[in-house]
């Protein structure tokens, strides 16, 4: 049991490894695409593409639970 819970501390510390480099990627595109955004925005209003508010983002909470019920239903389990 120790070592699927250092597993899944593990996977929790790369999932906040994988978040933090895609704000960072998110930041940086954003900032590249500065100038076009705002002149698509201006001419066209907000483009549906870039957010969805169906899709819902994960949760830390979330996350955890989806790891705990992969480990506990994986073959080859203790």
């Amino acid at each position: 049991m120790e070592e699927y819970m250092q597993k899944m501390e593990e996977i929790k510390k790369r999932y906040k490894e994988i978040e933090e480099i895609h704000a960072a990627e998110l930041k940086k595109i954003q900032e590249r695409h500065s100038g076009n955004i705002t002149t698509w925005n201006k001419t066209n209003g907000n483009s549906s593409a870039m957010r969805n508010p169906i899709l819902q983002s994960l949760t830390e909470s979330d996350a955890e639970k989806f790891i705990k019920d992969f480990l506990r239903l994986a073959p080859g389990r203790m």
